[in-house]
């Protein structure tokens, strides 16, 4: 991966001299691309969820404190310990124990209405099997992936880009509708000679 990303970042370079100067002025942290995946395909989703609007440091902040008022339902709903336990990597977050996990200590952490809301349409999806880490792991067509993730509560075209390049590593995604790669790139553009 790392590899490709080096070769498409050197592409874009010849082949454009003001991209050029917009990928020097800023370093948009392609080594994050190369990196492997962290995580179930459910704990990407409902970070990304999270990450909806806000900025990195807050986003991650919320996600940290709604990862722990999982853990503690889970300390403290038996029936879902199992579920917890059997995830893969400690930090993944269990579908069955999102949706166990009391609306108030959600909404504690930080998470508004309708994030709390995509959070419990995600997990069911997830738990009735209309979702599943080997459907996402096995989908090769992005836009029939989209259309599923879609379906879920909350879940926009910044979402499901957003999941596919930082989550799957999909390289030749380009995420148009967000606003902070749009403006940022319109403002450097008008600062250098017009784009």
């Amino acid at each position: 991966m790392a590899a490709t990303i080096s070769a498409a970042i050197a592409h874009l370079r010849a082949a454009d001299a003001r991209l050029a100067a917009l990928l020097d002025a800023s370093p948009c942290g392609f080594d994050r691309l190369a990196a492997p995946a962290r995580g179930s395909a459910f704990t990407q989703l409902a970070r990304t969820i999270v990450s909806q609007q806000l900025g990195v440091a807050a986003a991650g902040a919320i996600f940290a404190r709604v990862r722990a008022a999982v853990g503690a339902s889970a300390a403290i709903a038996v029936a879902t310990v199992a579920a917890a336990a059997a995830a893969d990597d400690e930090e993944d977050i269990s579908p069955a124990v999102l949706l166990a996990t009391p609306e108030p200590a959600l909404l504690a952490a930080g998470l508004s209405r309708a994030k709390l809301r995509a959070l419990r349409d995600l997990a069911a999806r997830f738990s009735d099997g209309r979702l599943s880490e080997a459907l996402v792991a096995s989908a090769h067509d992005d836009a029939a992936l989209a259309a599923a993730l879609t379906a879920v509560v909350g879940v926009g075209a910044w979402t499901v880009d957003m999941f596919l390049i930082f989550a799957l590593k999909r390289p030749d995604v380009l995420p148009t509708g967000d606003l902070a790669a749009v403006s940022y790139t319109h403002l450097r553009a008008h600062e250098t000679d017009s784009y």
